[in-house]
């Protein structure tokens, strides 16, 4: 493998004893170097970089120091460097706290107003549920519904007729107590006092409790 030297001008690599070099074109000794008085190409010029336009930047040799650029050097004009002030973003209402804003606090009371609505239909309608829901009955309801109670148990339902009527109870527990005179199979009229117990499940729906029928 030949030898090659440095041209100290370009910096080319070229065969040792090269007596010019190919690049620049310029006459050098057999190390490299510039040969007095030998007439050198031009060393090629470096593309142009853009320059910054005029304003102030930092300075490359002061710290927290800005200078300023001409567009073409730097000027003798300095001046101290302020730092720039922190952002401060706008107040924002607490999230935690939308009761704060006009516009949360009517959608809060609109929102209390539907609530107390629908407990107020619940509450007068009774929620018609499961067999032992809320729904409550009245004393007519409960009479009617242990008339026909005792009626099943009678040998004449048609011929029934109740007297001595009294009822307690409220809520869902009622109990029902009188008397009733009715046929019996030979068509002689019977008397039987009853005491009928029942429970309103929902709507038009009651449970028979307990019933005691006694003859006289």
């Amino acid at each position: 493998m030949s030898e090659t030297i440095t041209c100290e001008w370009c910096a080319e690599e070229i065969p040792a004893g090269s007596g010019r070099c190919p690049m620049c074109q310029g006459s050098i000794s057999p190390t490299g170097r510039r040969i007095q008085g030998t007439p050198l190409a031009a060393k090629p010029a470096e593309p142009a970089r853009p320059k910054a336009p005029a304003g102030w930047y930092d300075d490359p040799k002061l710290v927290n120091t800005r200078r300023y650029w001409d567009g073409a050097k730097w000027t003798e004009h300095r001046q101290e460097k302020v730092p720039a002030p922190p952002v401060v973003a706008a107040a924002q209402p607490p999230a935690d706290h939308p009761e704060d804003s006009p516009r949360s606090r009517g959608g809060w009371i609109g929102a209390a107003v539907v609530v107390l609505v629908i407990v107020v239909i619940g509450a007068l309608s009774g929620g018609n549920g499961g067999s032992d829901g809320p729904d409550t009955g009245d004393k007519y309801g409960a009479q009617d519904v242990c008339k026909q109670f005792v009626k099943k148990r009678l040998k004449s339902p048609g011929s029934a007729d109740f007297s001595e009527t009294s009822t307690t109870g409220s809520g869902q527990l009622w109990t029902v107590s009188g008397a009733v005179d009715s046929q019996n199979t030979f068509g002689g009229l019977v008397r039987n006092n009853y005491v009928c117990k029942v429970r309103h499940t929902a709507g038009e729906n009651w449970r028979l409790v307990d019933m005691q029928m006694t003859g006289n």
